[in-house]
Formats: structure tokens, sequence, C-alpha cells
């Protein structure tokens, strides 16, 4: 992983954190920064030193989150092959420790939590849905529908929506789609019909 100073966009030494790095998120604070690799480690670095911790074992890890009280890193995971059965591991910050697996859908692949931190969303790619998972808990709700392939997804600054991206790619070249799914009773609205096999969401604050 490389650190870049965003005072003089200038690059820093490089962190070896193991091979296929492939998610990262940051502790709130900005103290630690967690990056996901392909070897079925999380690997926590200290941003006052930019020396890595002791990695932690997460087989099949694929994206990750953090709370906004900075309390957990959630990472998303499909540790068998053959299924590709999804949990979401929760990482205790304060320790590092895992915490017990949250199964959700088949091929978990996004996720995002409210910015009250009630709720995290995960889609499941190979389900067709997104699982809402209460924090406070770690229950995961009724799967909710939101096409054939949800992948990414992004969730409106006022907590009131989430907005789910459809990339199904069809041989008939079909368009894509955004769904919103209105969080206070996790209904979906109708798809909004975008452009060929999109790939990512953000909102405008």
């Amino acid at each position: 992983m490389t650190p870049i100073s965003t005072a003089t966009n200038k690059p820093g030494t490089p962190i070896k954190v193991g091979l296929g790095p492939d998610a990262i998120a940051i502790t709130p604070d900005g103290k630690t920064v967690y990056v996901v690799t392909t070897t079925d480690t999380v690997v926590p670095i200290s941003t006052a030193t930019n020396q890595p911790g002791k990695p932690i074992s997460v087989p099949g890890g694929r994206a990750i989150a953090i709370t906004p009280n900075g309390k957990t890193a959630y990472v998303l995971s499909d540790p068998d092959p053959d299924s590709y059965q999804g949990v979401l591991v929760p990482i205790h910050v304060a320790t590092n420790t895992r915490g017990k697996p949250i199964r959700v859908g088949i091929y978990p692949e996004q996720i995002a939590i409210t910015p009250d931190g009630t709720i995290a969303y995960v889609t499941n790619l190979g389900s067709g849905t997104v699982t809402p998972i209460r924090v406070a808990t770690g229950a995961a709700g009724g799967a909710i529908r939101a096409g054939k392939a949800p992948a990414s997804l992004a969730i409106a600054p006022d907590g009131k929506t989430v907005y789910v991206v459809n990339s199904i790619l069809t041989p008939s070249g079909a368009p894509g789609s955004v769904t919103p799914i209105r969080i206070a009773d996790g209904t979906e609205g109708k798809p909004i019909t975008v452009g060929r096999f999109p790939l990512g969401i953000a909102i405008d604050r």
C-alpha cells in the first residue's frame, strides 16, 4: 500500500501488506487503515507510524466499511469458493479481534453503513438481493430484491434512501438500473434505467 501526502501529492514509502490488496478503509479518527488482501487477511496499519500490525484472518474477504463511531470494521467475505455463501465479519477496532460472522447472501459484493451507524447494507450479487443488518445486534433482516445482479450501492446523506446499482450485462445489451430502497421500511422503489453495465455510484452532498 502506498501512502500519498495530500499536501504535496507525493507518494511515501510503500507499506507491505501481503499479496493482492483489494479494499481499504480508514477509521473516522484517522488513526488506523485497514487493508483487505486476497490472501485471506485484513491488515491494520497505524497512520502515525505507517507500520502494519498483526494480520487478521478473514478468508475470502472482498470489501470493508467502518461504522461512523469507529468501533467496528465490517468485512464482506465469501470463504467457500464452491457455494460463494457470504458472511459479514465484524472486527473490533479497539482490539483488532474478530466477532461472530453474520450470514448474508450469495457472492456479496459491497457494503455501506447509514450515516447514523444503525444499519449496514450488503449487496448480494449472486442472490439478486440486499441484506440489511442491525449494527447494534448483528441481526440480519429480510433480504430485499434489487434487480438481477446488485453490485455497488450508496446511501443518501440524509440516511433515508439506499441506491443500489444493478450491473447485469445481457447479450441483448439491456441497460443497467439503479434501485432506490427506502430505509424506513425496506421497500424498493421503481428502478431507474441507466447505461449498460454500470459499476459504481456516488451521491452529491
